[in-house]
């Protein structure tokens, strides 16, 4: 379970660098021309444009849990297996298992 939590946080910070602007686009260094529109203040909502990379960030770390659950309960269905197998070869050895 924290295994899960920690790959899901990783995922959200790649999420989070992808979605930082390209290098030479920062809008500190950009003066406010009269053709631009005034910029809007800083808790405004985010255009699309901008979201996408975190929804892409944001998808890619669901399917990585999702394989990761996927993974588990094979893992767990193959351990299961195995320690039925191995009840059974103790049996047919009449060995006591502890």
């Amino acid at each position: 379970m924290r295994f899960s939590a920690l790959l899901f946080l990783a995922a959200l910070a790649g999420a989070l660098v992808y979605a930082t602007e390209p290098e030479g686009t920062t809008s500190a260094a950009k003066p406010a021309s009269p053709q631009e529109p005034a910029q809007e203040p800083h808790g405004a909502t985010p255009s699309p444009e901008e979201l996408n990379p975190l929804r892409h960030g944001l998808e890619r770390a669901k399917k990585a849990m999702h394989k990761r659950l996927q993974f588990r309960g094979r893992l767990y269905e193959d351990v299961a297996e195995w320690d039925k197998n191995l009840k059974n070869l103790a049996a047919k050895l009449n060995v006591v298992a502890v």
